[in-house]
């Protein structure tokens, strides 16, 4: 499996935005915890990190949540109309563009081969954003099969609405899934399989949602086991 490069041309302004992103990391002032054990390195090749869906920022909330790696959210196609939108989420941010209504093997192959070269990227299987309610909508089972594909495991992650324009950006960080253990029969994952594993991670983000809004800013208050 090829590593993620430490620099390229490819990303230099993605990290030029990143490491410039001082006023941005003050607005945010993100605080990370983790539902289960500590992960020391979480973080490190292929990884499929699911998350929920509360606003369009989420792609940079995630890259202060994460900032040891270089971000590939995927996004879909219609929400980059314009060119300034293209620039700040595909060449800023390194978004991969989907469709909605027309995702084929191609779009499955692009996310694959970023998994398999050793890249993180970002998928939000609630489909949509959702700023309902603190609720998490229904999963679709695409991501599972997504990391099964290129062998990666896949971290959980949840994001808390912020209460106040001032108030910090909450992340909840889930323990790594090894999609290997959910392997009934045979070698591969079936499809029973796959959708025993969207719904673990539906409960598992329930679980995150929890301790995101029970979190109390205190010295030693930071990990639920």
């Amino acid at each position: 499996m090829k590593k993620s490069r430490t620099f390229s041309f490819r990303y230099l302004l993605t990290d030029f935005v990143r490491i410039t992103a001082i006023p941005a990391f003050l607005y945010f002032r993100p605080k990370r915890l983790y539902l289960g054990e500590r992960i020391k390195h979480p973080f490190k090749g292929g990884v499929l990190v699911v998350s929920n869906h509360i606003s369009v920022l989420d792609p940079l909330r995630l890259m202060f949540c994460i900032p040891s790696r270089r971000h590939h959210s995927i996004m879909a196609e219609e929400l980059c109309n314009n060119k300034l939108k293209y620039f700040f989420y595909v060449l800023c941010g390194k978004c991969i563009l989907i469709s909605r209504n027309n995702f084929g093997i191609k779009s499955y192959k692009t996310i694959v081969n970023h998994l398999k070269s050793g890249e993180l990227v970002t998928i939000y299987p609630e489909g949509k954003v959702n700023n309902e309610d603190n609720s998490v909508k229904t999963f679709k089972s695409g991501c599972v099969m997504m990391a099964n594909g290129a062998n990666v495991p896949i971290v959980p992650v949840y994001m808390k609405q912020k209460a106040h324009w001032y108030s910090r950006v909450i992340h909840v960080v889930g323990e790594p899934i090894d999609l290997k253990k959910y392997i009934s029969k045979g070698n591969t994952l079936s499809i029973e399989d796959m959708e025993k594993v969207t719904k673990d991670l539906k409960e598992i983000e329930n679980k995150m949602k929890e301790l995101a809004y029970s979190y109390k800013n205190k010295k030693g208050e930071s990990s639920c086991n």
